[in-house]
């Protein structure tokens, strides 16, 4: 068994480059093997290797853990909640014959007080961050490649993670030096429509009002109640800045909303 990449089968011949599963009779062992304490029987008939190997992987407790954890970060929050982990892998192993059984695990892993507590929360991926931007700010969305580029600076580069574990959930790979800076970036260029993205329509609103309204009202759409603390930094890195109290144009107000989602609240869950 292999993942189709092109290999050569003969001079003639070879797998195309598709990324599909591929079965080369000549490739496999026939002879005795032991996968997961498992004896197998020598010169089984062709796949049936394989599928006895995915059989034992998808019962075994640990690919319980393994699928309930990466869920629970994704739902509740990283780090996960060991009681939702529990609880879903108790329901993965308990139903794992049932063809709902995916269904009744996430029930499991949402029927808790994890799910709702605000304690719990994971930082959002490039696109997530993106997507709850265009969403909070209304902006008549167009996507752009460019965009694409500047989300893979930032740590995912759409359908091109190298491996099949899938794109990280955990912090660290998107808060480095340099993609943190490029999170940065990647924020305000779409508050300012750096790439033809598209402009939020509140921002015209904006111009004219004093920075601390201004501010407040943005951060109320971003940050819901800590609208007040964000909005009180906000003006006063403005000041810092020298800038006048007051908006003079759309596109200061652009900057305060760019601003504005840099605010840690916004960054996460």
């Amino acid at each position: 068994p292999a993942v189709s990449a092109g290999q050569r089968l003969d001079a003639v011949q070879a797998l195309p480059d598709n990324g599909a599963f591929a079965y080369v009779e000549r490739w496999h062992d026939g002879y005795q093997k032991r996968v997961l304490g498992q004896e197998f029987t020598p010169f089984s008939p062709a796949m049936a290797d394989g599928r006895k190997v995915i059989e034992l992987c998808a019962a075994h407790p640990a690919t319980a853990r393994h699928v309930c954890a990466k869920l629970a970060r994704f739902l509740i929050g990283d780090p996960p909640p060991p009681a939702a982990v529990q609880r879903a892998t108790e329901a993965f192993i308990r139903h794992r014959d049932a063809p709902d059984q995916i269904a009744r695990m996430i029930r499991a892993l949402l029927d808790g007080p994890e799910a709702t507590d605000p304690a719990h929360g994971r930082v959002r991926r490039p696109l997530e961050l993106t997507a709850a931007a265009v969403r909070m700010l209304d902006i008549p969305f167009t996507a752009q490649p460019i965009l694409v580029g500047e989300m893979a600076r930032a740590g995912q580069f759409l359908f091109g993670w190298p491996t099949p574990d899938g794109q990280p959930l955990g912090a660290d790979h998107y808060l480095g030096g340099g993609t943190l800076r490029a999170r940065w970036g990647l924020l305000l260029g779409l508050a300012q429509n750096a790439w033809n993205t598209g402009l939020s329509p509140h921002l015209a609103a904006l111009s004219g009002k004093g920075v601390g309204e201004a501010a407040y009202t943005i951060a109320v759409k971003l940050v819901g109640r800590e609208a007040p603390a964000v909005a009180q930094q906000l003006a006063s890195a403005w000041a810092v800045d020298r800038r006048p109290d007051r908006l003079r144009n759309p596109q200061e107000a652009a900057l305060l909303a760019g601003l504005a989602l840099l605010a840690p609240g916004f960054q996460t869950t």
